[in-house]
């Protein structure tokens, strides 16, 4: 490009946004099956994606099912969403396919994000995890009618701590404890929304008897999450092909774990692609 591309917002040291695009660019014009994509609006650099070689190699062999995650922020100078496309190998270790930066959590950019992907990979996914995020269920239905989507178990459950804070009124005194601290209702609530075999029925079953159990019928959080029970639960999805691997894909925490271990969140983007390389390499 002849034009200079600048971060999102006006960074002192200039050029970074410019450097994370020359970089790549290079490795693409003499590095066979890399990939590399980006997107520039109003000269402000909004949207990355970029394979190598090896994560093309890991999509053919273990590309059935993806984990699409956009939790973790890089900075907070420029506030671009890092999204890497994780799998599973046939050790149940996890492997990149892919990864993409965005400065906007939107449809717009999730769909630009899919496509890229979409282009460089050539097929869809047979099965896609995400978390709850409205935007990226569209784009994910937009881009790739031909999977189905599901929602990532551990995102859903990890937000049980913060869900189920109850508060408890004695004489003179107020308290408020978490449920999700009793050791009895996780080992019950585990074994239900974890189980493979239970059936529909006998799950709506234990399902009512456990908020009844623990006084948790009227925690809204819980009655949304029945509702999607169809997108998280295996006992409503257990004949849908490769759902066996959605718990172990929503390891792909574990991956995230190794980037942010391998970051830090006042870093420039340049840092951060390297920091994103040495963790690859490890």
């Amino acid at each position: 490009m002849t034009s200079k591309i600048t971060s999102k917002i006006n960074y002192k040291e200039f050029g970074d946004a410019q450097m994370l695009v020359d970089k790549p660019n290079n490795i693409k014009e003499n590095v066979k099956n890399f990939s590399f994509e980006y997107r520039v609006e109003n000269k402000q650099l909004n949207a990355l994606f970029w394979a190598d070689e090896t994560s093309k190699i890991n999509y053919k062999e273990f590309g059935d099912v993806v984990s699409f995650d956009a939790t973790f922020r890089t900075n907070m100078l420029y506030h671009m969403v890092f999204v890497p496309f994780t799998g599973i190998d046939n050790h149940k270790r996890c492997v990149t396919f892919g990864a993409g930066l965005l400065s906007r959590e939107e449809i717009d950019s999730y769909i630009w994000l899919l496509k890229s992907f979409l282009k460089d990979f050539g097929k869809q996914p047979l099965l896609v995890l995400s978390d709850q995020d409205p935007a990226m269920k569209k784009a994910i239905e937009t881009v790739f009618p031909q999977s189905i989507h599901r929602l990532c178990m551990w995102h859903t459950t990890s937000k049980l701590p913060l869900k189920l804070i109850t508060d408890i009124t004695f004489t003179n005194s107020h308290v408020s404890f978490n449920i999700v601290n009793n050791p009895d209702f996780r080992k019950k609530f585990n074994f239900l929304i974890l189980n493979y075999r239970i059936e529909v029925d006998d799950f709506e079953v234990e399902w009512k008897s456990l908020l009844n159990e623990y006084k948790l019928t009227d925690k809204k959080w819980l009655i949304d999450m029945h509702g999607l029970r169809h997108f998280w639960m295996p006992a409503f999805f257990k004949y849908v092909p490769l759902s066996g691997l959605m718990r172990t894909t929503s390891h792909s925490k574990s991956e995230n774990s190794t980037f942010h271990q391998n970051t830090y969140y006042g870093s420039t983007l340049v840092h951060f692609m390297i920091s994103f390389e040495d963790a690859i390499e490890k």
